[in-house]
C-alpha cells in the first residue's frame, strides 16, 4: 500500500503543476491580446493620426488647406519669430561679456511649429571698485539696451536707468575730489622774472630796437618816398614826357 501511495502522489502533483502552467499561459495570452488591441490604430487616436500622417492620408499640414485666418496667423508668427530673434541677438552681441544667454518664449502655430514670440537677455552689471570702470560697464549696458533697431519700452527703461547710475557715479566721484583736492596745502605761488614785469607800452619818443626814435624813422621813410618819386619823374621827362601834352591818366601814372 505504501508503494502504491508513493506512485499516485507524484502523478497528482504533476497534474496540479500542469493546470497551473495552463492557467499562466492563458493569462499571458489574454494580456497579450489586451495589449495588442490597445495598440490598434482604431483604438489609439494618437497612433492613428501618426499612421495617417506617415501614409499621406492626413493632409492637415498642406498649406493650401489652411484657412485665410490660419495663413495670416502663420505669417504673423513667422515675422514675429524673425524680429524677436534679431532683437535679442542685438542685445547679446553689443552686451558682450556682460550679457547672458538668450531666453526665448514660444507660441505654437496652426502648422504645429513653435515660433519665438518673446525673449530676454540677462545683463550682469555689478559695479566695479573704480569709478571709471563702473561708468564703462554702465555705458555698455546702455548701448546693449539700445542695440535693437526698435527698442522696447523695457529696453528704454534699462537705458535710462544706466544713464541715471552713470550720473550718480560721476557726481560721487566729483564730490570725493572736492572733499580732498590734491596739493591743497602746497604753495603754488609763481615767481615772475623782473624783465616780464616791466611796462611795455610804446612811447614814440623813446629809442626803438633799431636804435632810432619813431619820429626820425617816419621822416626818413617820407624822404625816401619823395626821392623815389622825383627820380621817376625826372627819368620820364628825360625820355620825352611832357606833362602839358600827355593825357590826364598818363599824368596820374
Amino acid at each position: 500500500m505504501r508503494i502504491a501511495a508513493s506512485v499516485v502522489q507524484p502523478e497528482r502533483l504533476y497534474q496540479q503543476d500542469e493546470r497551473k502552467r495552463q492557467q499562466l499561459r492563458k493569462e499571458a495570452g489574454d494580456a497579450y491580446k489586451k495589449n495588442a488591441d490597445y495598440f490598434q490604430p482604431a483604438k489609439n487616436s494618437a497612433l492613428a493620426e501618426l499612421e495617417q500622417l506617415l501614409s499621406g492620408k492626413n493632409q492637415k499640414l498642406v498649406k493650401d488647406d489652411y484657412t485665410p485666418e490660419e495663413k495670416k496667423q502663420i505669417a504673423d508668427l513667422a515675422q514675429a519669430d524673425r524680429e524677436v530673434r534679431a532683437h535679442e541677438q542685438a542685445h547679446k552681441s553689443v552686451g558682450g561679456a556682460i550679457a547672458g544667454a538668450v531666453s526665448l518664449g514660444f507660441t505654437e502655430g496652426p502648422d504645429g511649429k513653435r515660433y519665438a514670440t518673446s525673449g530676454e537677455v540677462s545683463i550682469s552689471a555689478a559695479p566695479a571698485s573704480d569709478a571709471e570702470e563702473t561708468i564703462a560697464i554702465l555705458e555698455r549696458v546702455r548701448q546693449a539696451a539700445l542695440a535693437p533697431a526698435n527698442p522696447s519700452a523695457q529696453d528704454l527703461k534699462v537705458a535710462a536707468s544706466a544713464v541715471s547710475q552713470i550720473e550718480q557715479v560721476r557726481a560721487k566721484a566729483a564730490a570725493e575730489v572736492e572733499e580732498a583736492p590734491p596739493f591743497a596745502d602746497e604753495d603754488t605761488t609763481i615767481e615772475v622774472p623782473e624783465r616780464f614785469t616791466l611796462d611795455t607800452a610804446l612811447d614814440p619818443t623813446k629809442e626803438t630796437i633799431f636804435g632810432r626814435n619813431l619820429e626820425q624813422l617816419m621822416k626818413e621813410r617820407l624822404f625816401a618816398k619823395a626821392t623815389a618819386t622825383y627820380g621817376a619823374t625826372k627819368a620820364m621827362v628825360a625820355n620825352g614826357y611832357k606833362s602839358f601834352v600827355e593825357p590826364a591818366f598818363s599824368q596820374t601814372a
